[in-house]
């Protein structure tokens, strides 16, 4: 079907044929599309035209984009406000056109506001150090993001870090006198509130929004280090208090009003723990907390209901307004977890309904490097504009995307390794089996537990998948599938050359050295397709990261080759390596065993 957006007034026509080509839908001569200004969102054909009817700008959007696929609708929108979150802090900060892609997405899906999560990553007036090398965005990018997001009707909201979680910044000696302990800032410190008020002049000049996310979550050690040498030890919610209300000052200074992360009131109030609901905080804790910021229930794991009630319940008793963060889980490793993170998913955003939490945000975090790419986990991100507007799970996603919802769903694959896992499973097996050293077999018992049938079938499935989807999209797929095939190659290679070296079978030992040959040039081939995702999502900075821990591993793979090769060849006498006896089997995967972080996988040693 081709289309016709001459009826558009200029402000709509411009970012609807920008929509137009994201979605896959021609121009021309055609069915017509109308506007109409309105009290919901309804999408109405009659002959050959659609009208739009749409109260917010964003609305249209979406309206347009199931225009552009045939389908009508007419809904109210359950929540003042949907958000994506999207790390740009885990060394992946993604280039301008890669933040505009995803407006054009959210736009498509029912989104009002992104919001783009940067600890040192934006530059700040008179801290050179802040961000520096790490790709930071410009002001003169910010402003550009900022004005591409308002043209489809798009709040670009900062999200910043006022307490903790700045410990990059840490690393650059003008900052030694703001830290009081790990990553968190020294709170009380004057110089502190400088550099945070520098923070909102810099987001008042750079952002049309006058909202803000000032952060403030597992701030763990707060009041414990250089500030306990100071002071003393004191409560710490009155030390928390007393910076937020500094803080909530600044913002409203420079005319922002926040939000935060709640979890440190829980936390300080129970021994460290969050997810607690059988007891109250506190009233007089409750009670202290600044009325004027909202607090962020943030949830990614649960699949009891009963938890998501019971917390919700518990912040609403705190007093401030509130409003939910659920999670796209793409930050356990390489690979994404889309049917875990729609079922934990649905049973938050039913607590929500049901109680009233109508201002809601998914979370796309980046742990340990930002190893999977910002779309593999776009069946969240159109989920949760499908429960805005009262549509079925998966109903909208080929309109927003032009791709199956199944066939996204298959990048689940790359973990699941045993035909018995779960479809929710959602550890990072895939970069156990990666990073596994062939000589140590730190993981070599789950090794054996997994079966080389089902991940070759992985393969296949995936490799189809890439076929089919948009080829815009191919990059993603073609790179899950040469993950699954690197640890097709490598992941049980440390059990067959350690059975054959102790049995004292050179034959075999021969063999396994050749496998291993083979399987280097597998994890280069994938190396090779995650630098292409990378670059094609990312600035520069922060794939030095990867091409070191991968490149670490083809020379570690090299390098125990050629120790065996001189085991086999005589030059050596034994390999002490591989008589170390090992612990215990482990009794089985874990799905809630996640090992994000690479070098604890790779060794024993530190790193």
């Amino acid at each position: 079907m081709v289309f016709d957006l001459l009826s558009l007034d200029e402000e709509l026509r411009g970012p609807a044929e920008e929509l137009a080509a994201e979605c896959g839908a021609r121009l021309g001569k055609g069915t017509k599309i109308y506007a109409e200004k309105a009290d919901r969102l309804f999408v109405k054909k009659k002959r050959s035209a659609y009208t739009v009817g749409y109260s917010q700008k964003h609305e249209f959007f979406r309206g347009l984009c199931r225009a552009f696929a045939g389908q009508e609708c007419d809904a109210r929108s359950a929540y003042s406000h949907l958000t994506l979150m999207h790390d740009c802090s885990r060394n992946a900060v993604p280039t301008v056109e890669t933040v505009k892609k995803m407006v054009r997405v959210l736009a498509a899906s029912g989104y009002d506001r992104l919001q783009l999560y940067t600890e040192d990553t934006y530059r700040i007036d008179g801290w050179p150090k802040f961000g520096y090398m790490r790709g930071a965005y410009s002001a003169e990018e910010l402003k550009e993001m900022d004005a591409y997001a308002q043209t489809f009707g798009i709040e670009l909201v900062p999200c910043i870090q006022t307490l903790a979680h700045l410990g990059c910044i840490f690393r650059w000696g003008e900052f030694g006198p703001l830290n009081d302990c790990n990553d968190i800032l020294l709170c009380g410190d004057e110089q502190v509130y400088k550099l945070i008020d520098d923070m909102f002049s810099q987001l008042e000049r750079c952002f049309t929004t006058r909202v803000a996310h000032i952060g403030m979550d597992e701030a763990h050690m707060v009041g414990l280090g250089k500030y306990l040498d100071q002071h003393g030890y004191e409560n710490r919610f009155d030390i928390i208090n007393r910076h937020l209300a500094r803080v909530l000052e600044i913002a409203k200074k420079h005319g922002f009003t926040c939000y935060m992360w709640g979890d440190m009131f829980f936390r300080l109030a129970f021994n460290g723990e969050y997810y607690r609901f059988d007891k109250d905080i506190p009233a007089e804790v409750a009670a202290a907390i600044p009325k004027d910021v909202n607090l962020i229930y943030w949830d990614y794991y649960q699949t009891d209901k009963a938890i998501y009630d019971g917390m919700i319940k518990s912040y609403k008793k705190l007093g401030n307004p509130i409003s939910f963060a659920g999670g796209a889980w793409k930050w356990a490793g390489f690979s994404t977890a889309n049917r875990f993170s729609l079922l934990a998913s649905r049973l938050a955003l039913d607590s929500c309904a049901e109680y009233g939490v109508d201002d809601v945000m998914v979370t796309s975090w980046g742990d340990n490097g930002a190893e999977a790419s910002a779309f593999s986990v776009l069946p969240n991100i159109v989920y949760y504009g499908e429960r805005r507007y009262g549509d079925a799970e998966g109903s909208t996603f080929r309109a927003v995307t032009g791709c199956d919802f199944e066939d996204f769903l298959a990048l689940d694959l790359t973990e699941h390794v045993r035909a018995d896992l779960p479809d929710i499973f959602k550890a990072d097996i895939s970069k156990i089996f990666l990073y596994s050293d062939p000589l140590l077999g730190m993981n070599d018992d789950l090794a054996a537990q997994a079966e080389r049938d089902t991940m070759k079938q992985n393969l296949k499935t995936l490799r189809a998948a890439a076929k089919r989807v948009r080829s815009d999209y191919r990059y993603i797929f073609e790179n899950a599938a040469a993950l699954v095939e690197a640890v097709i190659g490598k992941y049980n290679i440390g059990n067959e050359i350690r059975t054959a070296y102790l049995g004292k079978d050179s034959e075999a030992l021969a063999d396994a050295c050749k496998a291993l040959k083979e399987a280097e040039k597998k994890v280069e081939a994938f190396h090779k397709t995650f630098t292409a995702l990378w670059y094609r999502e990312n600035k520069a900075e922060g794939m030095e990261v990867h091409d070191i821990r991968m490149g670490g591993l083809e020379a570690r793979m090299r390098a125990c080759r050629k120790r065996i090769e001189k085991y086999l060849d005589g030059k050596i006498s034994s390999l002490p390596e591989l008589e170390t006896p090992r612990a215990e089997p482990r009794s089985g995967f874990n799905p809630n065993g996640i090992f994000i972080n690479w070098e604890y996988i790779s060794s024993a040693c530190p790193f």
